[in-house]
């Protein structure tokens, strides 16, 4: 592990010629993950002679990529407390998270989308 950390080839791309889409990105992968939806015409792409339009590796127009939000770790925080008053049999957890859960998803769903 140590001797390959420091010494060797650098992989590309696809180093083992796999055949399906998250190969055909850049390493490490950008934020947003493929910048044009590629067009596919078959189940292995990368395999398929001509059967995906070439992904840019620099995209052609700025991606946007949404801000971070606290509103999906509460509602599973929510989620995760409503199972252990249930698992438990306290009700008033149970209400007060499914109450938290509620609200969060309410807030994450009215979230702004440009940050």
């Amino acid at each position: 592990m140590f001797r390959t950390r420091s010494k060797g080839e650098l992989a590309g791309k696809n180093p083992w010629n796999a055949a399906t889409l998250e190969w055909a990105i850049s390493s490490p992968p950008p934020v947003y993950n493929f910048s044009v939806i590629p067009e596919v015409r078959n189940r292995l792409p990368l395999w398929a002679e001509n059967g995906m339009s070439d992904v840019p590796d620099v995209p052609p127009e700025p991606v946007h990529v949404p801000g971070g939000t606290i509103w999906p770790i509460l509602t599973a925080t929510g989620i995760l407390l409503m199972a252990t008053g249930a698992i438990t049999m306290t009700l008033w957890i149970v209400v007060a998270s499914a109450l938290l859960t509620v609200f969060s998803i309410y807030r994450w769903a009215f979230e702004p989308f440009e940050v």
